[in-house]
Order: C-alpha cells, then sequence, then structure tokens
C-alpha cells in the first residue's frame, strides 16, 4: 500500500470517526434535553386540552386511558378482548400446525377465523370501521333495489373486516345484498347454487377481456333485461308457462372485492357462461360533474375554512366553478394506491354505485351511499395519521 493511500484512510475514515466521538459527550445531553421536553409534552395533553396544533385522530387516544374511553369500556376490558383475540390466533395457528390437512382445509379454517373474529378487535363488525369512527348511523335504514336486482359482495377473506375496505358497506346501504366471503364452505356453496339457478342472471361487475370467449355485457342491455324480468315478473303463471324459452326472474350483480390481482383470481374461476360487466370512465365518475370535489384536492388542502371542514367530515359538495375539471380518482386514494395503474380504478362500493345507478337505482340514493364511503375514507384516514388537520 502506497503512502497516499494510507493518508486517503486516515482523512476519509479516521479523522471523521475521530471528531464524532469528540462531538458525543456534547449530543448526549442534548438528546436527554428533547427526551425530558417530549415526556413533558406528552403529559400536558394527557392532562389538558391540546393546544391548536397538526394531529390525526389517533392523537386523540394516543393512551390506554384515552382508548378505553373512546372505546367506551375500561383499560381493563381493552386487555381482556385483546387476550382473547390473540388466543383465537394462536388455536388457529396450532390448528393449522397439522400436517395432514389439505390446502383447501387450510384455507376454511382461516376464513372461518376471519369471519368469528375479524380483522381487528376493535373493528365494527357491521361498517367494517374502527369502533370511535363508526359510520353505521349513517344507514338507518337500507335502499330498496330496483324490482328484479340483486347485488352480491363477493370478498376475499384478506379484505373481510378490513378498515379500509369499502364493499362491506354496501351491505348497510342496500337491500337486497349479501356479503360472501371466498373459501368458506358455505359462502362457496352459495356462490355455487346462485350461478346454477335458471331464475338468475348472474352479472359479474368485472371487464371481459379481449381476444377471449367472455361474454360481454353493458347497463344498456341490463337495462332491457330488467325490464323484460318486471314485466315477466308482473304476468301470471299460466301465461308463463305457455313461454317456449324460460326467463329469469332477478339480475343478480356481483361484485369482486378485492385488490386488483387478487380480484383476477377471482373472477378467473367463475364459468365462462356469467356475462361480464365493464364500466366507461364516464359512468364510473358520473357524479364528478357537481358532487365531489376532487379527491386529490382534499388530501392536498389544509386549509381551515368551512370548507375544508366539510370535506374531512365527507360531506357531499356541490362545485361552485363550473371550469373546476372533474373528478378522475378514486375515492379510496387516500387510504390506498391502485396497483393496476389504470386511470378508472375505483373502489368496490364506487363500481356497485355506479352499476346500480345504470340499472336503476335512483341517484339521491347512489350520492348518499358515496357520501357515507367517502366519510368512512376520510375518517379512517385521520384515524390512522395519514390525513392531519388543525384543532380548534
Amino acid at each position: 500500500m502506497t503512502f497516499d493511500a494510507i493518508l486517503r484512510i486516515l482523512v476519509v475514515v479516521v479523522l471523521p470517526c475521530t471528531s464524532l466521538v469528540h462531538h458525543i459527550p456534547r449530543l448526549r445531553p442534548r438528546a436527554d434535553a428533547n427526551l425530558v421536553n417530549l415526556e413533558s409534552r406528552r403529559d400536558a395533553n394527557l392532562d389538558s386540552t391540546p393546544s391548536p396544533r397538526r394531529t390525526s385522530l389517533s392523537d386523540l387516544v394516543s393512551s390506554p386511558e384515552r382508548y378505553a374511553a373512546a372505546l367506551n369500556v375500561t383499560p381493563e376490558e381493552v386487555l381482556a378482548t385483546q387476550t382473547k383475540r390473540l388466543e383465537a390466533s394462536l388455536d388457529l395457528y396450532e390448528t393449522l400446525r397439522n400436517g395432514s390437512l389439505s390446502g383447501t382445509q387450510r384455507h376454511a379454517y382461516q376464513c372461518q377465523h376471519r369471519l368469528d373474529n375479524g380483522r381487528h378487535p376493535f373493528v365494527c363488525a357491521k361498517c367494517w370501521s374502527y369502533l370511535p369512527v363508526c359510520v353505521c348511523s349513517d344507514f338507518p335504514k337500507p335502499f330498496e333495489l330496483p324490482a328484479g336486482i340483486e347485488l352480491v359482495v363477493w370478498v376475499h377473506h384478506k379484505e373481510w373486516g378490513l378498515s379500509s375496505n369499502t364493499g362491506g358497506l354496501l351491505a348497510l346501504a342496500l337491500q337486497p345484498c349479501t356479503l360472501l366471503m371466498k373459501g368458506l364452505p358455505e359462502h362457496d356453496a352459495h356462490m355455487t347454487a346462485l350461478l346454477s339457478d335458471p331464475d338468475v342472471k348472474p352479472v359479474l361487475l368485472w371487464p371481459a377481456r379481449d381476444r377471449t370467449d367472455d361474454i360481454a355485457t353493458s347497463l344498456s342491455d341490463l337495462r332491457q333485461v330488467r325490464t323484460t324480468v318486471s314485466s315477466e315478473n308482473s304476468r301470471d303463471y299460466g301465461e308463463s308457462c305457455r313461454d317456449s324459452a324460460p326467463q329469469p326472474k332477478r339480475i343478480v350483480l356481483i361484485a369482486v372485492d378485492a385488490t386488483w390481482s387478487g380480484a383476477a383470481k377471482m373472477v378467473s374461476k367463475f364459468p365462462k357462461s356469467v356475462a361480464r360487466l365493464g364500466l366507461s370512465e364516464s359512468e364510473l365518475f358520473w357524479e364528478s360533474e357537481g358532487v365531489f370535489k376532487s379527491c386529490a384536492e382534499n388530501s392536498r388542502s389544509s386549509s381551515e375554512d368551512d370548507d375544508a371542514a366539510s370535506r374531512r367530515e365527507g360531506e357531499l359538495l356541490v362545485e361552485s366553478d363550473a371550469s373546476e375539471q372533474p373528478r378522475r380518482q378514486s375515492l379510496l386514494a387516500p387510504l390506498r394506491k391502485h396497483s393496476s395503474g389504470g386511470s378508472s380504478d375505483v373502489c368496490t362500493a364506487e363500481a356497485a354505485v355506479a352499476a346500480l345507478r345504470g340499472i336503476g337505482l335512483g341517484e339521491d340514493s347512489c350520492r348518499e351511499i358515496l357520501r357515507v364511503v367517502k366519510k368512512k375514507i376520510d375518517l379512517t384516514a385521520r384515524y390512522r395519521g395519514k390525513i392531519t388537520y388543525i384543532e380548534n
């Protein structure tokens, strides 16, 4: 090794290390002081009303006592619930260790565990929101779907009970609507019976693939089928018996609720005879011409005026500026990034509501459902700390 190389090592490696060691005694008191400052601020926040600052809803339940109070239980009850959930998870783990179980059986056990225990011990079992920000009260009574129309939400087991999920709200918002978990034996049997029912026309809310034998349908086709179904149901038994070809008595729209890749795998399991319904961007974002502000704009905005406060609460807004660009982003954008990269990616609730609107569900009902969906997303994002706001 040459003298120049040794000199470079001394300059680049040794001297900075000795300088850092020299500064350590002075850095330690500063770190201790910062720690004391943080602890004092924490104690002050627990004992008094926080001063105006940027925070999130999760800050309001940042201690066991506050968290228990937000849940309307005691800290001991919180611990007991968490312990019970942990024991259920351990029981599942012990069951899955059995090497004689098949893959289908293992999946069934996992699905049953998710159905019985949910994704999180303190998530509402109905709206799948965190209990302190539950939105069940926003749907005191479900909206009736048009005659001859039913909705089935086919949910991936990893989406079941997820706080960022929107498909679960549809069962609260609409009637008749059924939530089914893919992989749960009784739910799989329900779906199989549904697809084989001669009185049912199943329609999969998923675009038909190009250059395949998928059967594609459209909203106009379904409106025509619905008219036929309604007239058929109004006829007497003798008239329907004289028809040569039996007609379906109801349309069942199947919305697949999963990540993009997971949904594609679930869709591939459906028979080719099930029609596929794809929606255009204008059909998906039908409400953007005067109802919702841009989601991206909502997440960027940090103003304290009344308009911004209403957006944070998920309320419907009417655009005052006609030249403003319409919304072209999913309501779910504050919580998730879609992996497919398409410009028309939307959450399950948005897609289902857009399709049902095209078939005959009233626009006022559709707007109210999307309002609650947006409210849940905003509250969940704030609760997780992904959206901050100014405390008054």
